[in-house]
């Protein structure tokens, strides 16, 4: 993963997707811990210091999780029991591989919305190995 390309890939989301506050924090945050743990994806984190490092309630955190998922720009799992989540940041690159491919005129609206079927079709952009939960 490149950190700038993350970063850059975020914001392109951000532009049709219209992220919260919250969202945009708790994605810099995860994505700062990735960093610092030199890369190391998946990791884990506990909910309780992310809710302090980032002032928010264990509530606004589970939202802005599962916002960031739906769109396929994280992924976590948690197991009963344990605080402990681990989460995985999606390689954003993909992003920009779709976009500058030649003939690919399609790539551009398939991120026009901030809908939910919009943050469905991105996720399956951003990482063709995951299969759709079934619903």
């Amino acid at each position: 993963m490149n950190y700038i390309t993350q970063i850059k890939g975020f914001w392109m989301l951000h532009e049709k997707h219209a992220f919260s506050a919250t969202d945009i924090s708790l994605y810099f945050y995860l994505l700062e811990v990735c960093n610092s743990a030199n890369w190391v994806n998946p990791f884990k984190r506990n909910t309780s210091e992310i809710t302090a490092d980032l002032k928010i309630s264990r509530s606004s955190l589970e939202r802005s999780r599962k916002r960031l998922n739906k769109c396929g720009i994280i992924y976590f799992k948690s197991i009963k029991g344990t605080a402990n989540i681990t989460y995985q940041l999606a390689d954003l690159e993909v992003l920009f591989r779709n976009r500058n491919k030649p003939g690919n005129a399609t790539s551009d609206t398939s991120f026009d919305a901030g809908s939910d079927a919009t943050c469905d079709a991105s996720a399956d952009q951003l990482n063709k190995n995951r299969k759709p939960k079934p619903k």
